[in-house]
């Protein structure tokens, strides 16, 4: 049969052993009723968690492939299309959290934003390790034990860099979603150093 040839990326990270060898895992538990699919447990509490892992798995897998290939690819004029696809994206889930009927409620404010997020990150952080929350409506911030992401980075040699690439250009397309009144920083963090996202709110308070 045919024989794919990889690129050095591809091969100098072991593409084709680790992440079939994740996927296999994966394939293998769903054919025993496990994480995803029609038989999903979507009940318990072991099985949400299960299903939030699976997804935050993907989200990264698929960011750490087609990021690096193409900055290998198409270099500093790559890594620009990147940004603007990051921007993008943040801009939907800024959209997504505006939308969300605990925005409607709680009115724009730093708070309001960080107590809506969208995703599964924040609940996963939470299982790694205590997180905190600090600030007022007009600047909040929010400690993680460390940027989401990084254990399957630092478990397939991915880059850091294109972790933290990821996560600076999604925020600032968040706040584009949300409200131009918001801005958001976080911290360009060591792999084993904690992470912290910064919420500044320019408008009048909510009052959440």
């Amino acid at each position: 049969g045919r024989r794919r040839k990889w690129t050095t990326v591809q091969a100098r990270r072991g593409h084709g052993v680790t992440d079939h060898a994740a996927v296999g895992s994966i394939i293998a538990c769903r054919m025993r009723g496990g994480v995803m699919g029609l038989l999903e447990d979507v009940k318990s509490e072991a099985g949400i968690v299960a299903s939030m892992r699976d997804v935050s798995l993907k989200q990264f897998l698929f960011l750490r492939n087609l990021a690096e290939a193409v900055i290998e690819r198409f270099g500093v004029e790559g890594g620009r299309v990147l940004d603007a696809a990051f921007v993008h994206y943040g801009k939907w889930r800024g959209d997504t959290i505006r939308m969300a009927q605990g925005s409607i409620i709680a009115g724009h404010d730093a708070l309001s934003f960080l107590a809506n997020w969208d995703s599964c990150d924040l609940i996963l952080a939470s299982l790694a390790g205590a997180i905190s929350v600090e600030g007022t409506g007009s600047a909040a911030a929010v400690h993680l034990p460390r940027m989401p992401g990084t254990d399957y980075f630092q478990s397939r040699n991915g880059s850091i860099e294109v972790l933290q690439r990821y996560w600076s250009n999604t925020l600032l397309g968040m706040t584009a979603g949300y409200d131009r009144n918001l801005r958001l920083s976080c911290n360009d963090a060591a792999p084993d150093a904690p992470w912290t996202i910064e919420a500044c709110y320019g408008g009048a308070e909510s009052g959440t």
